[in-house]
């Protein structure tokens, strides 16, 4: 599970974070391969900072 992987405690909460997160990354991919409005580091320094953020205010 990714939430082992990230380190972090395994609970509700932080398990539909990490799945709205993986949702929106492949929402923002699949927009980015269409048209992409940033460059690969950015798209993934962007999808990295979102992930942090909300596993930080969980």
């Amino acid at each position: 599970m990714a939430l082992t992987t990230l380190d972090l405690p395994d609970d509700a909460l932080r398990r539909q974070l990490v799945l709205a997160w993986f949702a929106f990354t492949e929402d923002l991919v699949g927009s980015w391969v269409q048209e992409p409005t940033m460059t690969r580091d950015e798209l993934l320094r962007l999808l990295r900072d979102v992930l942090d953020r909300l596993v930080a205010h969980s």
